[in-house]
């Protein structure tokens, strides 16, 4: 009887393993799609951050801006900057559309 016993005490240490293992994995696969939400919501929000950085960017440095000289200066001194790399780099993006233009016409 205690072989029995015994056989029937392994059976039950691995039913209770098994289940175990099935909850943790449960749980993984759980955590690992909250984590998937999470990184999609802050995405979303890196967007939105880009999108309100386009719209000042753009209403600054408008030619018609609304926003008055006195209130540009009151931006800090590192947006100024970035507006400034910003304008560069549109200009060689300029420069490579008219090479562009150049080449096709060639």
């Amino acid at each position: 009887m205690a072989f029995l016993d015994k056989l029937k005490e392994t059976g039950n240490t691995l039913k209770d393993t098994g289940a175990s293992v099935v909850a943790k994995g449960s749980e993984t696969v759980a955590v690992t799609k909250l984590k998937g939400k999470i990184v999609n919501e802050n995405k979303a929000i890196d967007g939105i951050y880009a999108a309100i950085g386009k719209t000042v960017f753009e209403k600054c440095t408008a030619d018609d801006s609304e926003i008055p000289e006195q209130a540009k200066a009151y931006l800090p001194e590192d947006v100024q900057k970035q507006f400034d790399e910003i304008k560069e780099r549109q200009e060689k993006i300029a420069g490579f559309e008219a090479e562009i233009e150049q080449v096709k016409n060639n």
